[in-house]
């Protein structure tokens, strides 16, 4: 049982309270880990072709590249992938938009070469 709290009591009550929240949040903080912001991970040629499931070729991905299949970064010589980005082109595919104004144009030249008669 219970005994009565009386007004005189609170703030021994609240403080003891307190210390139990607390202990009881340092109890769950060592059983449900805190979830952090996952920092977005750049990778090299050699680790996107480690971590793609097929591990394709060098060669093939930089024929990716430059077909602009999938998504890249480069500064300078270096090609650089980052791994979100790679992520949702393996899961729904990569449609850039550079890509498409390009096959645009090509469409818009060939009609423009084709004789009219």
């Amino acid at each position: 049982m219970t005994e009565e709290i009386r007004f005189e009591d609170l703030p021994k009550v609240t403080k003891m309270m307190m210390t139990k929240l607390e202990e009881l949040c340092a109890k769950m903080d060592k059983i449900i880990p805190t979830v952090e912001e996952p920092i977005d991970r750049w990778f090299t040629v050699d680790e996107l072709r480690e971590y793609l499931p097929e591990h394709p070729a060098r060669q093939t991905v930089y024929g990716w590249t430059s077909n602009a299949i999938i998504p890249f970064h480069k500064k300078g010589k270096s090609l650089r992938f980052k791994k979100s980005e790679v992520d949702k082109w393996l899961h729904e595919g990569y449609n850039p938009y550079i890509k498409e104004l390009e096959d645009e144009a090509q469409t818009f030249i060939e009609k423009k070469r084709k004789p009219l008669f």
